[in-house]
């Protein structure tokens, strides 16, 4: 280690010193900074792998991962910002300069993916580092711009999915670390992985507040995008009940919308499930008037009435899609959601159950399953179907 230290602060003097070039000429051969440099990553390698295999502890194995980590990241911003004094300053840019450099990363890069687990990720990135992130970032804006295009994807959607792509090649921070560019690639994987549904049991822009949430965008910008999407949804509704219960049902939502283990977009702020949640429930609070029943009361209300109800001869997964299809096609306009769902569950038994819960009519209202819309399709052609036979 003593050994390896000494060489690092050595070529370290050395490239510092504005009156040396990188081409250093000992008699009777020619060194090289180069070769240099090649020794010393060909040494840092060997010494790790030969570590690793002796099984050390992981507190000797992280100290001794990041102390390379380190040295690296400090030579290759000594060699990025050496300024060449010789005659030939453009050959030596090309002939040792960039190599130099490559040889740097390519030694980073190993320890990175080798020791990903002592690889210290919020260090700062070397500039030059991020410069080569940078260009491959800007190609891929490129193609998911274009598929969300393609997708009817709109502006401010796309804007806000593609931030972290955008403000790292805008250079929005003094300096990015390991961290941001993993947590981008990620990112853009999933981007390019996100499948939208065929049918239309589910918006894309269900789909993809969902995956801002699980892979933790916890921007300013996408909380205040996600939260003037769920004051869209519930201040569309026209009673107090139904407010309610949109906000409700997306408090659940986000609940149980999973997370991605150690994502997150800014490092150092709560994660946006943790916001939202936050919101929402105040939200709620603030809009839920004294003289509005709860609804536990009202389930047991209902529950005590003695009355034989009639049977539907469909599921409350059915029932639920076909009341959002009749509701949002204005074939039914009821009181309020909550009275309708609390006509069912007070005068009809499904096929499977005597008690038709409210809570279980409005999770299929609002998130009917895939299979409900197809049952709901059939049942549809089946009344058509009758309808031709008898029209005459």
């Amino acid at each position: 280690m003593a050994y390896i230290l000494n060489q690092i602060e050595r070529l370290v003097t050395s490239i510092g010193n504005p009156k040396v070039c990188l081409i250093r000429h000992t008699p009777p051969d020619e060194m090289f900074f180069k070769a240099d440099i090649i020794n010393l990553t060909d040494t840092i390698k060997d010494h790790l792998l030969s570590e690793s295999s002796r099984l050390r502890s992981d507190k000797k194995m992280n100290n001794l991962i990041r102390f390379y980590q380190s040295c690296l990241t400090r030579l290759v911003d000594q060699v990025q910002n050496k300024k060449c004094t010789c005659n030939s300053k453009l050959e030596c840019q090309l002939s040792w300069h960039k190599p130099i450099i490559s040889s740097l990363l390519e030694a980073l890069t190993f320890i990175n993916d080798q020791f990903a687990d002592y690889f210290n990720n919020r260090s700062n990135m070397p500039e030059v580092y991020y410069q080569i992130h940078k260009s491959t970032f800007t190609k891929h804006l490129d193609k998911i711009k274009s598929a969300f295009e393609i997708q009817g994807v709109n502006t401010k959607t796309t804007d806000i999915l593609l931030q972290p792509l955008t403000e790292f090649i805008t250079h929005q921070k003094d300096a990015y670390s390991f961290s941001d560019k993993n947590y981008i690639y990620k990112w853009i994987k999933r981007l390019y992985a996100i499948n939208l549904p065929l049918f239309s049991y589910e918006s894309a822009a269900d789909i993809y507040c969902k995956e801002i949430i699980s892979y933790n965008l916890n921007s300013t910008k996408a909380f205040n995008f996600m939260t003037e999407f769920i004051k869209e949804k519930y201040q569309s509704e026209i009673t107090v009940n139904d407010q309610l219960y949109t906000l409700k049902h997306f408090l659940k939502c986000v609940r149980q919308t999973r997370t991605v283990k150690k994502m997150a977009y800014r490092s150092s702020q709560p994660t946006i499930k943790k916001t939202l949640i936050a919101w929402l429930e105040a939200e709620i609070n603030f809009i839920l008037p004294d003289n509005i029943i709860p609804l536990s009361t009202v389930q047991s209300q209902a529950e005590k009435a003695e009355k034989s109800k009639h049977t539907l001869n469909t599921s409350v997964a059915q029932l639920g899609c076909l009341l959002k299809i009749l509701v949002d096609t204005n074939h039914l306009k009821p009181t309020s959601k909550q009275a309708l769902f609390r006509l069912f569950n007070e005068n009809f038994k499904s096929k499977g159950s005597e008690d038709i819960s409210i809570q279980n009519i409005s999770n299929n209202f609002y998130s009917p399953l895939p299979s409900s819309w197809e049952a709901v399709k059939d049942d549809v052609l089946d009344i058509l179907n009758y309808i031709q036979k008898n029209k005459n």
